[in-house]
């Protein structure tokens, strides 16, 4: 898709780029150049959104291990107060 440049170096951004990038009016966007020396248009992540994304990720994670361990019980070969003594006794 082509645009053309303004004299004031504005440039329309073609909807479907637009509705892809989910750029709304007042929306900041990067440019970003990429290893190939090519840049790359964003939408640019307010801190807000930055730290909101990555406690999603990281509660995620977390939903991923203990679907892992559930139902799994761990069998160390002892009984639980066993296991709870050993956790007890001084370090050596």
């Amino acid at each position: 898709m082509a645009t053309m440049m303004t004299v004031k170096g504005q440039v329309t951004v073609p909807k479907p780029v637009r509705d892809a990038l989910g750029l709304k009016p007042g929306t900041a966007v990067l440019f970003v150049e990429n290893a190939a020396g090519e840049y790359v248009v964003r939408a640019a992540e307010d801190d807000a959104m930055r730290l909101q994304r990555e406690a999603d990720a990281r509660v995620a994670a977390f939903h991923r291990a203990m679907d892992a361990i559930r139902g799994d019980p761990i069998d160390f070969g002892m009984t639980s107060d066993e296991f709870m003594a050993t956790l007890r006794e001084p370090l050596p």
